[in-house]
């Protein structure tokens, strides 16, 4: 299960833990996707360990896609 820490600051749930302050840098993750319901858990789970924030720019998807995404906490 994802817990918050310095070495992960994105708790459950995906939603930034902290606020950064100029001196300090984030890692973003975007992905632009089209119906990828299946491959999308999958995609993210690898990196949602490593990342500050997932944004997630879905292109016209007619299956589960963005809800997958949110689930994750992408936005």
């Amino acid at each position: 299960m994802n817990q918050s820490n310095e070495r992960n600051p994105i708790p459950a749930g995906g939603q930034t833990a902290r606020s950064f302050s100029p001196d300090q840098s984030s890692i973003s993750v975007v992905m632009m996707v089209k119906n990828e319901e299946q491959n999308l858990p999958r995609a993210l789970s690898s990196v949602k360990d490593w990342v500050d924030e997932i944004i997630v720019v879905d292109t016209g998807s007619t299956d589960r896609t963005m809800e997958v995404a949110r689930e994750f906490g992408a936005r």
